[in-house]
C-alpha cells in the first residue's frame, strides 16, 4: 500500500486536464469579450468624432440660413422617429427576447411599422409645407423620416440579439460615413446646399438598412407568416401598452424641438444656426457623461435596491465629468473656428456656456430618472415630462420674447434645472415613503 502523501500528490489526471481546459476556455471567452467591447467603443468614438466634424464642416460650407434649416430638420427627424415608432418596440421586443411567439411578435412589429409610415407621412408632409419648406425638400425629408425610423428599428433588433458590433457598424453607416463624401462634394462645388446635405444623409440611412437586412438574414424567414386577426390584436395590445411611455418620451423630445422654433419665431434662421451650433457642442458633454458614467450605472441601478449614498456618488461623478468635458469642448470649439476659418457668428461663448448648463442639468436629471424607473414610478416620470413640456412652452414663448441664441440657451438651462429638481424631489419622497414603510 502506497503512503498517504503519494495519494494526495496524484489526483485524477483527467479531472485536472478538464479543469485546465475550462479555465482556458473562460480566459479565451473573456479576452473575446474585451476585444468586442474595445471594438464597439472604437466605433462609438468614430461616430462621435464624425458628428463633431459634421457640425464644424457643415457650418463652414453651408450658408448660415441653410445650416439653421438643417438644425431644424435635425430636430424634426428625432421627433418623427419617436412618433412613427410609438415606442412599440418595447412591447414586441419583450416577446422576441423570451422567444415567446417569436415570429408573430416580429411580423406584428413589421406590419405596425408599415401602417405608421403610410399613416403619418402625409401629415408630416403637410406640416413641413406649412413651415415654409419647399415641395422637393419636404418630400425628401418625409422619405428621410421613414428611412431613419426603419433603420432605427432594425438597429434595435441587432442589439437585443446581443450583436452590438454589427448594430454599431450600421449606426456608423447611418450617422457618420456619409459625411466625408458630402464634404468632398462640397469642396468640389465650393459650398453645400441643404438639399444636398439631406440627400447624402438619406443615402447613408438607406445603405444602413441594406446592411441591417443582410445581417438579419441569418435568422429564419418571418415574411411567410400569414397576417391574420391575431397579429392585429397583438398590434392593438402593443399600442395600448406603449401609449403611456410614448407620452412621456414625446413630451421630453418636444422640449428639444421647440427650442429651435422659438429662436426662429422671435429672430431668424441665422439665430437658429448659431443656437444649433452651440447646443450641438454642448450635447457632446452629455454624450461623454453617458459613455463614461450613465451607461455603466444604469444596469447596476436596475439590479440593486435604491441606495441614497450611491445616488449622491453618481451625481458627483456626473458633475466631475461634465466640468472636464465643458473645458475640453470649449477649447475644441475655439480651435475649430480658428482652424477651419468659420464664420465668427458661431463664436458665441455665452450661448455655449448656457447650453452647457442646460446639458449638465439634463445629465443630472438622468440619475433620479434611473432610480425612479427601477422603483416602478413610471406614472410619476410621465407626468413630470408632461409638466416640463408645458413649462417649456411657457418659458420659451411666454417670457422674454427674443430669439437671441444665448437667451434660448439660458431658457433651456432653466427648464432642465426644473426637470432635475422635480425628479430629485420625487425620488426623495419615494425614498422617505419606503423608509417609513420599513419602520
Amino acid at each position: 500500500m502506497r503512503p498517504l502523501f503519494c495519494q494526495r500528490r496524484h489526483p485524477n489526471i483527467i479531472s485536472a486536464v478538464r479543469l485546465r481546459f475550462k479555465l482556458l476556455a473562460k480566459l479565451f471567452k473573456y479576452k473575446n469579450m474585451a476585444k468586442d467591447r474595445i471594438a464597439n467603443l472604437s466605433i462609438r468614438i468614430s461616430i462621435l468624432g464624425g458628428k463633431f466634424l459634421a457640425v464644424i464642416l457643415l457650418a463652414k460650407m453651408m450658408t448660415v440660413s441653410d445650416f439653421g434649416l438643417y438644425n431644424i430638420i435635425l430636430a424634426y427627424v428625432a421627433f418623427a422617429v419617436l412618433l412613427y415608432g410609438f415606442d412599440f418596440y418595447a412591447h414586441s421586443h419583450r416577446y422576441y427576447v423570451r422567444r415567446v411567439d417569436h415570429r408573430k411578435a416580429t411580423i406584428s412589429h413589421a406590419v405596425f411599422s408599415i401602417i405608421m409610415i403610410f399613416l403619418f407621412s402625409p401629415f408630416a408632409y403637410m406640416f413641413l409645407r406649412s413651415d415654409g419648406i419647399s415641395i422637393s425638400l419636404s418630400i425628401l425629408v418625409v422619405i428621410l423620416f421613414a428611412v431613419e425610423y426603419t433603420s432605427q428599428e432594425l438597429y434595435r433588433y441587432l442589439l437585443i440579439e446581443n450583436r452590438q458590433i454589427d448594430a454599431s457598424l450600421g449606426l456608423l453607416l447611418r450617422t457618420t460615413l456619409w459625411v466625408p463624401p458630402l464634404i468632398l462634394y462640397g469642396y468640389l462645388n465650393k459650398y453645400i446646399f441643404i438639399f444636398d446635405a439631406i440627400l447624402f444623409w438619406l443615402s447613408g440611412s438607406f445603405i444602413s438598412i441594406i446592411y441591417y437586412f443582410r445581417k438579419l438574414q441569418i435568422r429564419p424567414n418571418i415574411l411567410n407568416l400569414k397576417v391574420d386577426h391575431e397579429v392585429y390584436m397583438w398590434i392593438f395590445e402593443g399600442v395600448k401598452k406603449s401609449t403611456k411611455f410614448l407620452l412621456g418620451t414625446l413630451a421630453l423630445r418636444l422640449v428639444f424641438t421647440i427650442d429651435r422654433k422659438a429662436a426662429q419665431q422671435y429672430s431668424d434662421i441665422e439665430a437658429v444656426a448659431i443656437y444649433g451650433f452651440s447646443i450641438s457642442f454642448a450635447m457632446v458633454i452629455f454624450t461623454i457623461v453617458d459613455a463614461t458614467v450613465l451607461s455603466y450605472s444604469y444596469p447596476r441601478i436596475l439590479r440593486e435596491k435604491p441606495n441614497f449614498r450611491k445616488y449622491k456618488e453618481l451625481l458627483r461623478n456626473i458633475t466631475y465629468i461634465s466640468l472636464i468635458s465643458f473645458f475640453v469642448v470649449f477649447i475644441l470649439i475655439n480651435s475649430s473656428i480658428i482652424f477651419f476659418d468659420l464664420n465668427e457668428k458661431y463664436l458665441n461663448p455665452l450661448a455655449y456656456f448656457c447650453a452647457s448648463i442646460a446639458t449638465f442639468f439634463y445629465a443630472m436629471s438622468m440619475a433620479p430618472h434611473y432610480y425612479l424607473y427601477s422603483s416602478g414610478k413610471d406614472k410619476s416620470l410621465v407626468i413630470t415630462h408632461l409638466l416640463i413640456a408645458l413649462l417649456s412652452v411657457f418659458i420659451l414663448f411666454g417670457i422674454f420674447k427674443t430669439g437671441e441664441p444665448w437667451v434660448i440657451s439660458l431658457k433651456m438651462a432653466v427648464i432642465m434645472f426644473f426637470l432635475f429638481c422635480i425628479k430629485h424631489i420625487l425620488l426623495l419622497i419615494a425614498t422617505n415613503k419606503r423608509v417609513a414603510a420599513i419602520n
